[in-house]
C-alpha cells in the first residue's frame, strides 16, 4: 500500500513538472514587461514619422474633347491625348511653372485614362501635399495649354488655306465669284465645326487641392508600428529573458518549477537530517556536473545523517542502490551512492520510498533544457541542491 502511495506521488510530481514552459513564459514577460512596452512606444514613435513622411499624391483630371461615345474611336481618341499630354513640350512648360526639373516632374508623375472613359488622371507624387498639388497643377494646365495651341494652329491653317483658295481663281461673273466665296465660307464654318468637336481638345475637370492628397494615414502607420515593436518586444523578451538559457537565482528556479524542492548547497545537512530517520540509500548525481563537484556533497549529506545517530556507507556502485547495508553496531546504515545523472538511476530512486535523490545545478552554468530532459521522472523524495 505505502508503495502504491509512492508511485502515485512519483506521477503526481512528474506529470506537474512536466512542462512549466507556459508559467516560465508568464514569470519571463512579468520580469521584462519594460522591453515589449518601450519597443511599442518606439514603434508607433518611428510609424507616424514614416507616415508623416511618406510622400504625397495629388490628382487633377482633364477631359478629352471628342463625340466617340464609347468603342474603338473613343479609346483612339484618349490614347491620342494621353500621348499628347506626355510629350517633352508639356513636360517642360510644366516644370518651368513648377519650378523643377522636367525629368524630375516625369519620374514623380502618371497620365493615364480613367476606367475607359474620356477622362484622363494626372497624378504627381512629391514630399508634400501642396508641392504634389501644384506640380499636378501644373502638369494639368500645360497639357490643356498645349491641346489648346494645337487646336489654334489648326483652326488658323484652316483659315488661311480657305482664305487662299477664296483669293485665288476668282471668276468674271460678279454673281458666280460671290456663290463660289459663299460656298468655301460654308465648307470652312463646317470644317471648323467639326474640327472643334473632333480636336481631342483638353480641358480641366477638376484641378488638384493640397487638402485632397493621397497618402499614408499616419494613425494606421503609427498603429502599424506600436504592433511591430511590441511583437518584437515580447520575442526579445523571452530570447533575453526566457528561462530557455542558463539559470539564475534560486528564487527564479523556484518559480518555473513551483513543485520541485531547490536546497541551496548549504543546507543539505539540515535537509539530510530530516529525512535520514526513513531514508536507506542517498543518490548524488548533477546535471552535467563534473564529478568533483558532486563529490563535495558527500560531507554534508554524510554530516546529516551522522546527526541522526545512523551510520553512513560512501559508494558509487550503482549495483548498491536498493540493497541495505549493515552500520558496525548491526542496525541499518544508510548507503549515500554518488553516480552520473542517467534516466535510470533517477527512475530506480523514485521508485524506492527509502530512497532520497539530490540532483546538483550551478547557476549560470547549468541550462534549464538540460534539467527538462531528468526532472518529470523526479519522485517525490527528489531534491535540487543549488551550488554556492
Amino acid at each position: 500500500m505505502q508503495s502504491d502511495e509512492g508511485e502515485d506521488k512519483v506521477a503526481t510530481s512528474a506529470d506537474s513538472n512536466r512542462d512549466p514552459w507556459g508559467r516560465s513564459l508568464t514569470a519571463t514577460l512579468r520580469r521584462w514587461w519594460w522591453l515589449p512596452l518601450v519597443l511599442a512606444l518606439v514603434g508607433a514613435l518611428l510609424g507616424g514619422i514614416a507616415g508623416k513622411a511618406a510622400p504625397k499624391t495629388a490628382e487633377a483630371t482633364l477631359k478629352v474633347q471628342t463625340t466617340a461615345a464609347e468603342g474603338a474611336g473613343l479609346a483612339e481618341a484618349v490614347q491620342s491625348a494621353v500621348m499628347e499630354a506626355g510629350t517633352r513640350e508639356v513636360y517642360q512648360d510644366a516644370a518651368a511653372k513648377a519650378g523643377v526639373t522636367a525629368k524630375d516632374l516625369r519620374k514623380d508623375s502618371t497620365i493615364v485614362n480613367v476606367l475607359q472613359s474620356s477622362v484622363l488622371s494626372v497624378k504627381v507624387t512629391s514630399s508634400t501635399a501642396e508641392k504634389a498639388a501644384a506640380e499636378a497643377n501644373a502638369l494639368a494646365e500645360a497639357a490643356v495649354a498645349r491641346s489648346t495651341q494645337r487646336l489654334s494652329d489648326e483652326l488658323e491653317t484652316l483659315t488661311q488655306t480657305t482664305g487662299k483658295l477664296i483669293r485665288e481663281d476668282t471668276l468674271s461673273v460678279r454673281a458666280a465669284e460671290e456663290q463660289r466665296v459663299m460656298r468655301l465660307g460654308g465648307s470652312l464654318a463646317d470644317s471648323q465645326a467639326q474640327l472643334l468637336t473632333q480636336s481631342r481638345r483638353l480641358t480641366l475637370l477638376q484641378a488638384a487641392e493640397a487638402d485632397q492628397v493621397q497618402s499614408v494615414s499616419v494613425g494606421m502607420m503609427a498603429a502599424m508600428g506600436l504592433l511591430g515593436g511590441l511583437l518584437a518586444g515580447v520575442a526579445l523578451a523571452l530570447l533575453f529573458g526566457g528561462r530557455r538559457g542558463k539559470m539564475g537565482s534560486i528564487a527564479e528556479m523556484r518559480r518555473l518549477y513551483p513543485d520541485v524542492e531547490f536546497v541551496p548547497a548549504r543546507e543539505l545537512p539540515t535537509v539530510m537530517s530530516m529525512e535520514a530517520a526513513t531514508a536507506d540509500c542517498v543518490v548524488l548525481t548533477g546535471v552535467r556536473a563534473p564529478a568533483g563537484a558532486v563529490r563535495g556533497l558527500v560531507e554534508p549529506v554524510t554530516a546529516g545523517i551522522r546527526a541522526t545517530g545512523r551510520d553512513v556507507a560512501v559508494t558509487d556502485d550503482v549495483a548498491r542502490l536498493g540493497q541495505q547495508s549493515m552500520g558496525h553496531d548491526g542496525t541499518p546504515s544508510v548507503t549515500v551512492l554518488q553516480t552520473p545523472m542517467s534516466n535510470a538511476v533517477i527512475k530506480r530512486a523514485a521508485r524506492d520510498d527509502r530512497a532520497v535523490l539530490f540532483t546538483l545545478v550551478r547557476p549560470h552554468k547549468t541550462r534549464f533544457e538540460w534539467l527538462d530532459e531528468h526532472i518529470h521522472q523526479f519522485g517525490a523524495r527528489s531534491y535540487v541542491v543549488v551550488d554556492g
